[in-house]
């Protein structure tokens, strides 16, 4: 509000009050109080520019961490159930799903790409429970030292190989 004198002028007392004339409200307090500041265009500032760039990659890598250790920790139960049992269960299908869905994406985030073949791979549901456990371990232990700022193509290579063990558990377990 703009006061003269000790007095409100005409736009800002109609505009408090609710009541303006032909006018809209944002229009007639613009006018009173003058135009608002530009807003800043991030390419006119290339400062701003790189801050957003770095905060959105710092941000995507947070959520492939997340990913990365949801995904760990699903396997790592998982083998530990099936390594005792030597058998899935009828609820782990949504769990090996899930661990598939997020190696996928772990790989993807990582920059690789393509579906894998197994060499050898294992011939029953608890050697394959096993075989997924001993790749997440060594995953988390090799994701934990990584950064964003490097590609480690056997990250790239276990996360595969994980979401590979969890479709190959899955067939084993249909049968």
């Amino acid at each position: 509000m703009v006061v003269r004198s000790g007095r409100v002028s005409a736009a800002a007392a109609a505009l408090a009050l609710g009541v303006v004339v032909g006018e809209a409200p944002a229009r007639a307090l613009q006018r009173s109080l003058g135009s608002p500041p530009a807003a800043v265009d991030p390419a006119q500032r290339p400062d701003l520019e790189a801050k957003m760039r770095i905060s959105r990659a710092e941000a995507a890598f947070a959520d492939t961490r997340e990913a990365a250790e949801e995904m760990t920790r699903l396997a790592a139960d998982l083998s530990h159930r099936v390594g005792l049992a030597g058998r899935l269960e009828k609820t782990d299908a949504k769990t090996l799903e899930r661990i598939r869905k997020l190696a996928r994406r772990v790989r993807g985030d990582l920059g690789g790409y393509g579906d894998m073949k197994l060499e050898h791979p294992p011939d029953s549901a608890k050697a394959a429970a096993v075989a997924l456990g001993e790749r997440a371990t060594e995953f988390q232990e090799r994701f934990s030292a990584a950064t964003r700022y490097a590609t480690d193509a056997r990250l790239i290579a276990l996360a595969a190989e994980i979401s590979e063990l969890s479709d190959l558990l899955r067939s084993l377990g249909a049968r």
